[in-house]
């Protein structure tokens, strides 16, 4: 058994080194990626406008990016006309016939300095603060899920009892994680002021929804839930139609006389009940939310039958009481007692 274990393993040595290369190298990966798009610090509260200048490993809040874009055109554009007047002031000093050519000439190259540093400003990219943290939540996930499977992989593979059919599951599920991030970060973090951010707060349980993917999906599915579980505010509705059986009496029916029936429940009110003894539906019974009673002889084709069926349904067939067998004696049943109109009426008759 152990020789072809060996000869037929489930990863090879080689499979092993590649596969802890490649979850080393995600996981540095995934770090790199947040370390790189760690913002400085965030924007004061109620700053909007919350740019970045797009630099890795240095993403530095620019205040002044979304009211001073094109600012840096502007001090070279000062010293341009600093220079020109100054110029102007010497030149009417000296002798003007030979000032002209001179002048024409020195201007030319003071001006050509400033207009190429003009044409050629110094420029950033920017990257919002929202977009910075939806990268973070989706790099965190991954994070979180590449801390499972790699924990899942060596456990299995070290015990030799990984399978090949798994390596699908160990490729897709990062990437699911992500999403599954993302769309807990939607639900429970995401804010229209980037500047209230905790930022801390949201990394955190993107990690920890990436390494517990179970849990985080049945915390949103208990959001759907909440979220879309329909309201019913009708006046007079039934706040729970739900309807149950508890008892059922006699235990035994006589086969001559009337067998008195009661049956005991909750909510019986709430929907059209159809109750059936051999088939046969009854007709004349008196339903309160607690009780129905009916009364119930059996008939003379039923009489050399030992046991019979009680069945209770809805008005679309579904079983609200299962069938229960009904044994048949020859005793006759008991008489009314004193009192009663019926019992009155025998005693006229």
């Amino acid at each position: 058994m152990a020789d072809n274990d060996i000869a037929d393993p489930q990863i090879t040595k080689g499979g092993k080194i590649a596969a802890g290369i490649l979850l080393i190298l995600f996981t540095v990966f995934s770090i790199i990626i947040i370390i790189a798009f760690w913002p400085d610090r965030l924007p004061e509260p109620g700053k909007k406008c919350a740019l970045y200048r797009y630099h890795w490993f240095a993403m530095t809040l620019d205040t002044n990016a979304c009211n001073l874009q094109h600012a840096s055109a502007i001090p070279a554009a000062d010293t341009l006309l600093t220079k020109t007047v100054t110029i102007t002031k010497t030149d009417t000093a000296t002798d003007t016939s030979v000032q002209q050519p001179s002048l024409a000439k020195t201007d030319s190259s003071l001006v050509a300095t400033p207009a190429k540093a003009a044409a050629s400003p110094v420029t950033h990219a920017y990257i919002n603060l929202n977009i910075i943290l939806l990268l973070l939540v989706a790099t965190g996930g991954f994070l979180g899920n590449m801390i499972h499977v790699a924990t899942s992989f060596t456990t299995f593979v070290g015990a030799g009892k990984f399978q090949q059919s798994w390596i699908l599951w160990y490729f897709v599920r990062p990437f699911t994680a992500s999403a599954l991030a993302l769309a807990l970060y939607f639900a429970f973090g995401a804010t229209n002021d980037p500047a209230n951010a905790d930022i801390d707060r949201i990394l955190t349980l993107a990690i920890l929804s990436g390494l517990f993917t179970d849990i985080a999906t049945q915390k949103l599915k208990e959001v759907f839930d909440v979220l879309f579980s329909p309201k019913d505010n009708r006046p007079n509705k039934l706040n729970d139609p739900t309807i149950s059986i508890t008892s059922t009496s006699p235990d035994e029916l006589a086969k001559e006389g009337d067998n008195h029936i009661v049956i005991k429940g909750s909510k019986l009110t709430s929907q059209k009940l159809i109750i059936k003894i051999d088939d046969q539906p009854i007709v004349d019974t008196q339903i309160t939310d607690q009780e129905i009673t009916f009364t119930y002889t059996i008939p003379e084709e039923a009489k050399d039958k030992t046991e019979l069926m009680l069945l209770i349904t809805d008005a679309e067939g579904n079983t609200i009481l299962h069938k229960k067998m009904l044994a048949v004696t020859e005793n006759a049943a008991p008489p009314p007692a004193e009192g009663t109109e019926d019992a009155e009426e025998k005693a006229v008759g």
